[in-house]
C-alpha cells in the first residue's frame, strides 16, 4: 500500500542458529512520507532505518505486479517467481569472494507469525553462498522479506554476517494505512 501517510511499526528479535527466537527491545518504524514524479512517474518516498541507527530512503512505485525503485531495481513482485532481480557479489578483499547475493521471489506462499497476527506471505528472498572459509555458518543462507497482501512487509531478516551464525529479524507489530 503506497499512500503518503501509512506506516508500519515493528519488533526486533534475536534468531539463535537451531532457530529459537529472542525478543529484544528495539522498536522501529517505516513510513510513506510524500509522492513525487520522477521522470513522468510517480514514486513515493519510503522511509526505513538503515542496519545502522539510521533512516535510509527509498523511492518506489507500483508498476503492474512490481515495487520498483527509482533506479529501476525490483524491489518485489506478486506474480513473477523467476526472474533473478539482482545479483551481486560482496568481496572481503580483493580477489576474494566472500559471498554471492541472488534476489527473486521465492515460489511458495510462507506462513509468517508475527506478534500482531499470522499472516500468509510472498517472499522475497536474497539467497547467500558464501564461499570457502566464509561458509562456517551455513550456505546458503537466506536474507526474507515478506510481503502480506494489501498491508506490506510484516517481516524481514535484517543483513547477515558470515561470522554470526544467528541473525535478527523484525516482526510487525502495528501499522496504519490510509
Amino acid at each position: 500500500p503506497l499512500k503518503v501517510g501509512n506506516y508500519w511499526v515493528y519488533q526486533q528479535f534475536r534468531v539463535d542458529s537451531d532457530g529459537t527466537e529472542n525478543a529484544t527491545n528495539i522498536i522501529d518504524s517505516c513510513y510513506i512520507e510524500k509522492d513525487t514524479t520522477i521522470n513522468g512517474m510517480m514514486y513515493y518516498k519510503y522511509v526505513r532505518p538503515n542496519y545502522l541507527p539510521e533512516y535510509s530512503i527509498t523511492f518506489i512505485h507500483d508498476s503492474l505486479h512490481y515495487i520498483v525503485n527509482s533506479a529501476g531495481v525490483i524491489q518485489f513482485s506478486s506474480m513473477d517467481f523467476t526472474t533473478v532481480f539482482d545479483t551481486r557479489y560482496v568481496y572481503a578483499a580483493p580477489g576474494d569472494t566472500a559471498c554471492q547475493l541472488v534476489h527473486q521471489m521465492y515460489d511458495q506462499p510462507v506462513q509468517v507469525i508475527t506478534p500482531l497476527a499470522n499472516y500468509t506471505t510472498l517472499d522475497s528472498r536474497i539467497t547467500l553462498n558464501f564461499y570457502n572459509h566464509w561458509a562456517q555458518h551455513g550456505t546458503p543462507r537466506y536474507q526474507n522479506t515478506n510481503y502480506a497482501k494489501d498491508l506490506g512487509i510484516v517481516s524481514e531478516v535484517l543483513p547477515l554476517f558470515a561470522s554470526d551464525p544467528g541473525h535478527t529479524v523484525r516482526k510487525l507489530i502495528r501499522f496504519h494505512l490510509n
